[in-house]
């Protein structure tokens, strides 16, 4: 069984753009941050469907840290639409 079985996510939509969001603020991603994991969610005929995965992560300077992951497993340095979906979620 992987490690991202049963974990639970949200699907939000941001100016056009959308997204799986997991809260990995108790539970590091682990696989869910792989590039191939990462294709198949995000595949839209056969997965849940969305330009990328946004993980909510713990900071120290803030009340929460966004990692936002593009469908090819690339990380973004920024994406406002991510931004705006982590905003509402927090």
């Amino acid at each position: 069984m992987s490690s991202y079985t049963g974990r639970e996510f949200v699907k939000m939509s941001g100016s056009g753009n959308d997204f799986v969001m997991v809260d990995a603020r108790r539970k590091a991603p682990g696989e869910l941050a792989d590039p191939a994991v990462i294709d198949r969610l995000c595949a839209r005929a056969t997965g849940i469907g969305a330009d990328g995965i946004v993980f909510l992560e713990p900071s120290d300077r803030a009340d929460v840290k966004l990692v936002y992951l593009n469908r090819d497993g690339t990380l973004a340095d920024l994406c406002g639409n991510a931004t705006l979906c982590t905003t509402r979620l927090a």
